[in-house]
């Protein structure tokens, strides 16, 4: 389990100006989605899916049940923003195969097209029936209780469910690295931005891998 909310944080510190401006260069990143149509988004685990995210600089969050009014409703707003600018807003959703899984991709959908005041695409890239066939993961009850378990044993013919974290992390990164790749009209650049180099070659040396700062959590 992961608490993220506990911690002191330090304040970031160099030796000297150059130094700074090292750590500066090697932070450098090109947005890789600017002469991209889609605009994607990813909802789901969020230590899962950070990776993968951090490496394509697609914005993300994970939330616990159904997201909230707050956070649909600022998506909402930049979604608005990208349609003015001709732009195509895209979430890429994942969350439980169980009646409340399930019907969550739906909520989403329809939040944010109110929001919006536009259709957006949610697109449910995990936890699928075929996922759960080709992977195999461990089922569990779904709950008799939830308001959706009849429509959901009508709609998948099991009262089984199972859960997105029993995937393995390097599958759930991969279905989404697959999802972000489809998007891109133009290779993306592996090599270091020509301009992060340059600001490196001024100084001649390395880039710091960091400042020195330091998060520490509440014992």
């Amino acid at each position: 389990m992961e608490d993220r909310t506990r911690e002191v944080h330090t304040h970031s510190a160099w030796d000297d100006p150059s130094a700074m401006i090292r750590t500066a260069a090697y932070s450098y990143a090109e947005n890789l989605w600017r002469n991209q149509r889609y605009r994607p988004r990813c909802g789901s685990l969020l230590g899962v899916v950070e990776g993968v995210c951090d490496e394509w600089r697609v914005p993300y969050f994970a939330t616990i049940g159904n997201s909230s009014q707050t956070l649909l409703h600022e998506a909402g707003r930049r979604f608005a923003d990208y349609l003015d600018q001709g732009l195509i807003p895209l979430v890429l959703h994942l969350a439980d195969h169980d009646p409340n899984g399930i019907d969550m991709t739906r909520d989403v959908r329809e939040r944010l097209a109110f929001y919006t005041r536009a259709n957006i695409e949610v697109r449910r890239i995990a936890l699928t029936v075929d996922q759960v066939q080709q992977y195999a993961p461990p089922p569990n009850f779904a709950k008799e209780t939830d308001t959706r378990y009849d429509a959901y044993v009508k709609q998948f013919g099991t009262t089984d469910c199972w859960e997105l974290d029993a995937l393995s992390p390097t599958v759930i990164s991969n279905l989404i690295r697959d999802e972000i790749t489809k998007l891109i009209n133009e290779p993306e650049r592996k090599l270091p931005s020509p301009r992060r180099s340059g600001i490196v070659t001024c100084f001649g040396t390395p880039p710091i891998v960091g400042p020195r700062s330091r998060s520490y959590s509440k014992g």
